[in-house]
């Protein structure tokens, strides 16, 4: 592949992701996407997703059939987004208006840290204070004294922000790897095998990681991807062939990995062989004719279980 197919797969990856996230978000109003580009312009969209994560309302022309109603629209979702504590950088009506699909991509990244990665991390309120403690370090070896900023920082410490969120995804991503012995270092190629999604996902749904270990890459990740969302609620925000994907940035990846690290998501447990065994001992036909793998696990498991 040359440059910029290299570059048309990897903004088809995060264009997909993103809408899935937005889907999701969307899915009280019965709204679905298809295009986010096409279908954000008249600023309806945008206005709902923007009521929908802030939790309030604005009043905005329904069906716009000016470009100045539709500019409109998109103005007062913008500034409630900002007035939510979103700081947003570099897009305005006339990029959404004109269709500037990598201005709009910027967008729904910046709404997906802000209202979705940023909410999900634990310690939040640490990772601030490590953040202004940066900050302020850096100042003072500048001489300067300017004001500290908390949850929106100066455009120039965005990388910062976006490093300590990653540290953190990482450090509470490892907690829960490590019931399996998987460790990772980052949030993209470490992950391409399937086999830290499994044990990620294990750690709520045990059994997840032992039936598909032998399995291939996508395999792993799609069906940990449907335990997720069967047992946690988490949706399936990346395709299975995206999240092994050499293409696939961390941006995008955090936005799926981060759901696994909220509060709620700790209290659930489930045992996968429990209701299997059970199905098997009363002599379920389905089960026992179910696939071989899953009966060759069951067996070894109640045999290892009767010693």
């Amino acid at each position: 592949m040359n440059a910029n197919e290299v570059k048309e797969k990897w903004l088809n990856i995060q264009k997909r992701s993103y809408t899935n996230w937005i889907n999701e978000v969307l899915r009280p109003t019965g709204v679905v996407v298809n295009d986010i580009v096409d279908d954000i312009g008249s600023g309806v969209l945008l206005c709902k997703l923007a009521m929908l994560l802030t939790m309030k309302k604005i009043k905005y022309q329904r069906n716009p059939k000016m470009v100045f109603q539709r500019q409109e629209n998109i103005q007062k979702a913008l500034i409630l987004i900002e007035q939510s504590g979103c700081k947003l950088i570099g897009i305005g009506a006339s990029d959404i208006l004109t269709k500037n699909e990598k201005l709009i991509l910027g967008l729904m990244w910046q709404l997906i840290q802000h209202f979705h990665v940023f909410q999900s991390i634990k310690n939040v309120e640490k990772m601030k204070q490590q953040l202004k403690s940066e900050q302020l370090m850096g100042n003072a070896r500048d001489g300067e004294t300017d004001e500290i900023y908390d949850n929106d920082l100066k455009s120039s410490d965005k990388q910062k922000k976006s490093s300590a969120i990653k540290r953190q995804i990482l450090a509470d991503l490892n907690k829960r790897l490590a019931k399996r012995g998987v460790e990772v270092d980052n949030l993209t190629k470490d992950w391409k095998d399937g086999e830290a999604l499994c044990a990620l996902v294990d750690y709520n749904v045990r059994g997840i990681y032992d039936l598909y270990l032998d399995s291939d890459p996508v395999q792993k990740v799609a069906q940990s991807m449907i335990a997720a969302y069967k047992f946690l609620g988490i949706p399936q925000l990346i395709e299975p062939e995206d999240f092994i994907s050499n293409l696939i940035d961390e941006q995008t990846m955090s936005m799926y990995l981060s759901c696994f690290v909220h509060d709620g998501i700790e209290e659930i447990s489930v045992d996968l062989f429990e209701g299997i065994k059970r199905r098997f001992l009363s002599r379920d036909s389905y089960w026992l004719s179910h696939d071989r793998q899953v009966l060759r696990l069951l067996q070894r498991n109640l045999t290892f279980n009767s010693k």
